[in-house]
């Protein structure tokens, strides 16, 4: 037999098996290492579960597991990071870094219904990162995150393996945006009355949105109502006048005052100078 061409064979099989279900290889060997009862006390467990409502997708969650275990289980962590190899090619977003390389790269995790909860990869320069991203084919505004960290601390190997599913924040941005268009365009806007109603709707978008700002994808939304807001003024303004100008930079002013985001507030300030020109 041709050991040479029963090795390129199952070398085939292997990557063709890979390819057709994504990130298995990833999920199989962390299966299999948290399910080790070896090393079971050596690791501990947090899952964090978030049900969505009124939504199709079911939840939102982060399983962290964070070991601290004896070295000779080294071959342990060989076979995740083997794992992520083999399903490399099926992820969309990959970040490899090595300890104490010159590689300043981190990664932010975003999850929870409104994207609130963050987890940051990439901060020690001492340990070693793989982190993968894979769309979610049921939901294509979703994604999973899968990552493994790990560095020695004397006769000890520490680290954590995360699992991480929820809305793509660039997704969720995009659609975001796209969802509020309010109609306001300079074309519409005629006189003064349909300034102040164009107005008038873009202040109610702010009040229903600025307790969300703290998440990602509210402070999308709170970005999109004060852009419309600077880009109406710029462009309308001439028609109000003084009275009504004085009127909306008040408004403007007690939305400002509602906001923690010193770039959204910078905008307000400036776009109030710009009305009392």
């Amino acid at each position: 037999m041709n050991i040479k061409h029963l090795t390129a064979t199952a070398a085939l099989s292997i990557i063709t098996i890979g390819n057709l279900y994504a990130q298995q290889n990833i999920t199989n060997a962390i299966d299999n290492f948290i399910g080790n009862n070896t090393i079971k006390e050596y690791i501990k467990t947090n899952i964090d579960i978030e049900k969505y409502e009124n939504s199709s997708m079911s939840s939102t969650f982060c399983k962290s597991y964070l070991f601290n275990m004896p070295e000779t289980n080294t071959k342990l962590i060989e076979d995740i990071r083997n794992a992520f190899i083999a399903d490399t090619d099926s992820a969309y977003s990959v970040l490899i870094k090595e300890a104490n390389s010159n590689d300043k790269k981190e990664m932010n995790i975003a999850y929870g219904k409104d994207l609130e909860n963050r987890v940051r990869f990439g901060t020690h320069s001492d340990r070693n990162y793989m982190i993968m991203l894979f769309r979610d084919k049921a939901d294509t505004l979703s994604r999973y995150c899968y990552a493994l960290t790990w560095y020695k601390n004397e006769a000890k190997l520490c680290g954590s393996i995360y699992i991480i599913y929820g809305k793509d924040p660039k997704l969720v941005k995009t659609k975001t945006l796209n969802s509020l268009n309010f109609n306001i365009k300079s074309s519409l806007i005629k006189n003064d009355i349909d300034f102040l109603e164009q107005f008038g709707t873009l202040r109610v978008a702010f009040m229903k949105y600025r307790y969300d700002i703290n998440s990602e994808e509210g402070l999308y939304k709170m970005t999109a109502i004060i852009n419309k807001i600077v880009k109406m003024v710029k462009t309308n303004k001439h028609l109000l006048n003084k009275d009504e100008r004085t009127n909306v930079c008040i408004e403007l002013t007690n939305m400002q005052r509602q906001l923690s985001d010193k770039y959204l507030k910078g905008l307000l300030r400036e776009t109030m100078t710009n009305l009392q020109k």
